[in-house]
């Protein structure tokens, strides 16, 4: 299933990650997600970033991306950090960016995440939903 949910976020170009600061919603632009060998769905962004701490402070978030046919995903879990460094290795081995933005010489740290407890719907915009999760 999180091939299948990866595959239409990067159908979208880019999707949508909210999170919650101060008690307000907080959206921002997304673009890297991936399926990796233990199976769970990542997405992360600059360690340094305000939504990281965000979201360290209330973990639920919700993605949101809408595709050319009108169709949109939402995916809505808590958001687990990791800094093993096989998942580390892994999304570096597939993403040139972000291995050249987050490398040692950079001194920028990249802060990848998983979702727990997801709860996923498709819609479109004749008012049908699929529970994908």
């Amino acid at each position: 299933m999180n091939n299948k949910i990866r595959a239409f976020l990067k159908s979208c170009g880019w999707y949508f990650l909210a999170s919650v600061d101060e008690g307000a919603a907080r959206v921002r632009p997304m673009g890297f997600c991936a399926v990796l060998s233990d199976g769970k769905l990542y997405f992360g962004m600059g360690s340094d970033k305000r939504c990281c701490k965000q979201i360290k402070e209330n973990p639920e978030v919700e993605v949101c991306g809408c595709n050319a046919n009108k169709e949109w995903l939402r995916v809505r879990g808590k958001a687990v950090f990791t800094d093993d460094k096989a998942v580390m290795d892994e999304i570096f081995a597939e993403n040139e960016f972000l291995r050249k933005k987050y490398s040692p010489e950079s001194g920028l740290i990249f802060a990848p995440f998983y979702l727990e407890d997801m709860d996923v719907d498709f819609n479109k915009m004749d008012g049908t939903c699929e529970k994908w999760v």
